[in-house]
């Protein structure tokens, strides 16, 4: 079913310089499954219910030592830890997977930095499975002391060709005692923006009345090409929307890791009052995906002649065609499709842009997850944007850097400037 919010006009624009606007805490007792079955169907789990004591080695790799690859930099954090394939460190036990950090205080007066005293385990669902867009949660209940950096995070699935954090990082849940305390639950997502030539991160996060430690809980994210939001006992308390010219790490496959860290940029240094050994215990982990039909997608035309669509709106009937004062004068273009086509020529007084607008209000919220289709010929070099506008916000579909020129129509709709697609899925305006 179709979620419906009023959409008073819609307006997509074609400018060009441009802007072309074409706490509670849970019961001990297991958290009930919140998905909805009738939206997503379970693609991957591990319950850790086996007779095995260890992890499932069709599901599960470790990783080992103190940092990728020869690097013994605690995992470009400073981490304390090593870690190891021990079942002292990782085991499945009483239908958990149980993640074990150590310190080995027999041989090491005190716990150290990357000395061997201090031990715990990682490991990572890589080249076994990975996924683009859903649901993934795990029923934790996670460590608690000074030092201790648990987290349940995915890494994108590009990283030995490209590097972190062009590959994207989504941090389901961490903890900090270095920054919060254990009260309080993290969801952080990274990413390379290549118009800030910089890493950044968003965060969000939700504090608690008790410590997490002492219950289980249910962390979650829920991810598609328009956003990420994260969530703790079906409680939201980060959401992203993704912009897909600066933010296409998310486009991609990722992968699960599930570890404990000690130490580093995160954890800070344990103390003389960690307890110790600290354990994290995982009751199971779902991933779900979108079952979406042939039979959910509808279609909307804005502006079309022959291409199929459920549903639309005819300028000069219901609708009508806006052209920004002084900017443009009519073009001689053919259509790509049908008898009709909107053709300008710009009058070269800067930026140029027109729209259409409905007559009567639009509700297109069933079209929040869909993808807008638009077919431009453009024989300039130019860059050019859409957007749909409503009186109190404007949502940019999509941004395109300058074009080459081109001088036909191509055969297909092939996404290099020529048509533009908001990388979403479900339903579309074309």
């Amino acid at each position: 079913m179709k979620r419906r919010i009023l959409s008073s006009i819609l307006l997509i624009f074609i400018a060009a310089f441009l802007l072309v606007s074409c706490d509670t805490i849970t019961d001990p007792d297991p958290v009930p499954d919140t998905t909805p079955s009738t939206n997503y169907t379970l693609v991957w789990a591990d319950e850790f219910d086996g007779a095995s004591s260890t992890p499932d080695p069709t599901n599960w790799n470790y990783d080992l030592g103190y940092g990728y690859g020869n690097n013994n930099d605690g995992w470009g954090n400073d981490e304390w830890q090593k870690y190891t394939d021990s079942e002292e460190n990782v085991r499945v036990e009483d239908g958990n997977l149980v993640i074990t950090a150590t310190w080995d205080s027999t041989n090491y007066i005190v716990p150290g930095k990357r000395d061997g005293s201090i031990t715990s385990g990682r490991i990572n669902t890589k080249n076994n499975f990975s996924m683009k867009y859903g649901k993934i949660q795990a029923r934790i209940k996670p460590p608690q002391g000074a030092g201790m950096w648990p987290a349940f995070w995915l890494l994108g699935a590009n990283y030995d060709e490209v590097s972190w954090p062009y590959c994207g990082e989504i941090d389901i849940m961490e903890m900090s005692p270095l920054y919060h305390d254990e009260k309080t639950s993290i969801c952080t997502i990274h990413w390379w923006d290549e118009d800030e030539n910089a890493h950044l991160s968003f965060q969000g996060t939700k504090v608690f009345n008790e410590a997490l430690a002492n219950d289980f809980h249910i962390f979650e994210i829920e991810w598609d090409a328009s956003r990420i939001i994260g969530r703790i006992d079906d409680m939201t308390y980060m959401t992203r929307v993704l912009d897909p010219d600066t933010m296409d790490e998310f486009m991609n496959h990722f992968f699960i890791i599930m570890n404990i860290a000690v130490g580093g940029g995160y954890g800070g240094a344990p103390n003389n009052t960690t307890p110790w050994p600290q354990k994290m215990y995982i009751d199971w982990i779902r991933a779900y995906q979108k079952d979406v039909s042939n039979d959910d997608v509808e279609t909307f035309g804005i502006f079309t002649d022959t291409t199929p669509v459920d549903d639309r709106i005819t300028p000069g009937l219901d609708a009508e065609i806006y052209v920004w004062e002084n900017t443009l004068l009519a073009g001689g273009m053919l259509p790509y499709e049908g008898d009709n086509v909107m053709s300008w020529a710009t009058t070269g007084i800067g930026w140029f842009g027109m729209g259409i607008q409905a007559n009567q209000p639009l509700d297109l919220s069933g079209f929040a997850g869909g993808n807008m289709n638009l077919m431009i010929k453009m024989p300039a070099e130019v860059s050019f944007q859409s957007a749909s506008t409503t009186p109190t916000a404007t949502k940019v579909m999509s941004t395109s850097p300058p074009t080459k020129r081109l001088t036909d129509w191509p055969e297909t709709a092939s996404g290099d400037g020529r048509r533009s697609r908001s990388r979403r899925s479900g339903a579309t305006l074309t």
